[in-house]
């Protein structure tokens, strides 16, 4: 995680994921995945205002990036309408500010 507090909530959030999955299991079903956390450090470097080339690796394809930060900003917006906490509210709409930016945000534009 590049952070130590998105380390943090990674680790709660196996935690959760580890519990869920064990209920899944006493009642005979598999719904959930394990998280995943590949999409992370490029999220974290286009939110802190790197440019797509320098956030992008060689392999990677620009459409998946915007496709991802496209679904990250559905769900920042998916925790928004719960209701949170002032805090916590205030930095999703900062995390939604950061990332629905440049190519992100054009490719929401109709035409």
């Amino acid at each position: 995680m590049p952070t130590r507090s998105s380390g943090d909530a990674w680790r709660q959030l196996g935690e959760l994921w580890r519990e869920i999955r064990s209920d899944e299991t006493i009642n005979g079903v598999e719904l959930t995945r394990e998280p995943d956390p590949g999409f992370a450090d490029r999220a974290y470097l286009w939110a802190s205002g790197m440019a797509l080339e320098d956030v992008l690796e060689e392999d990677d394809a620009p459409g998946d990036f915007v496709r991802s930060s496209k679904q990250l900003v559905d769900l920042l917006r998916q925790l928004l309408d719960v209701d949170p906490p002032a805090e916590l509210r205030a930095n999703l709409r900062a995390a939604v500010d950061a990332i629905n930016r440049g190519v992100v945000a054009y490719s929401s534009l109709e035409v």
